[in-house]
Order: structure tokens, then C-alpha cells, then sequence
């Protein structure tokens, strides 16, 4: 994190200086997935963010034909955004305000209801079809998610 940090990885000028589209394209992606990483991090551990949201302007990954569909990727960038918000203010030692929760879990639920189809699994029949390995990934840490934070 403190590399893409120091790279400028997070802004969006940063990262538009002279590149090709396909580095650009790369750089927006390796942003995603540190930041993923990192939130997660941050909410098993128990930590306090290093990078608030705010400061934060980075592009989603878009099509790019040299790369695969960013619809993965943006669902983890929006679940571990929802990840900064548990730890700034579910988990937060000041005094929580209920209203914070709910907005929380309003988030949690909002994002789940818009998965995109190709990326939704439905819990309440059986698997016909297992799903990939990235799809399986993306539920569990939703669910790890809910549990750690004990808002589902």
C-alpha cells in the first residue's frame, strides 16, 4: 500500500501522465487490488486505515481487450470500501452512533443487491453448477464480512 501510495496510484492525474492505455489500464487495476487487500487486512486486524476513502480518485478499471471483464474486480473494490466504513465506524473507539451502523449495513445490503447476474450466487438452492473460483472468493469475503462485523 505505502508503494502505490507513494507512486500516486490512488489519484487519478497521477496516473493519466503519459502512459499507454494498456500501462494505465494495469496501474488502475494494481490499485484496486492493493487497496482490496489492504481493506481487508484492516478489518480482520482489526487496524485503522492507512488512506481514507475521501482521499481517493482513482478510475474503476474499465474493458480493456488485453485485460479480463473488471466486474470482479470493481465488486471488490465496492465491498471493501464498505470494509473502511466497518473499521472507521463500526469498529472505531469513540462512541459509535447507531445511525453509522445502519448506513453500514445498507451499504453491505446495496451491494450485494447489484452484483452484476455473472457475479450474484444464490444461496438458497444447491449449486447445479460450482461456480468459479473468483465468484466462490468474492462471497466468502462477503461473508467474512458479515460475521466480522456482525452486521448480516
Amino acid at each position: 500500500m505505502r508503494i502505490a501510495l507513494a507512486h500516486g496510484l490512488h489519484r487519478r492525474s497521477a496516473q493519466s501522465q503519459n502512459l499507454s492505455p494498456h500501462v494505465h489500464e494495469n496501474n488502475v487495476r494494481i490499485w484496486w487490488t492493493t487497496y482490496f487487500i489492504e481493506r481487508s487486512m484492516e478489518l480482520l486486524l482489526g487496524r485503522p486505515p492507512q488512506i481514507r476513502d475521501d482521499d481517493i480518485d482513482a478510475e474503476m478499471p474499465a474493458e480493456h481487450d488485453q485485460f479480463p471483464s473488471p466486474e470482479g474486480l470493481i465488486a471488490h473494490a465496492g465491498l471493501a470500501t464498505i470494509m473502511g466504513q466497518i473499521v472507521s465506524d463500526v469498529y472505531r473507539t469513540r462512541r459509535r452512533n447507531k445511525e453509522d451502523v445502519d448506513e453500514t449495513l445498507l451499504s453491505l445490503n446495496g451491494w450485494k443487491a447489484t452484483l452484476p447476474i455473472s457475479l450474484q450466487m444464490n444461496y438458497e438452492e444447491p449449486l447445479l453448477v460450482v461456480p468459479s473460483r473468483s465468484i466462490l472468493l468474492l462471497h466468502l469475503m462477503y461473508n467474512q464480512v458479515c460475521s466480522s462485523s456482525w452486521l448480516c
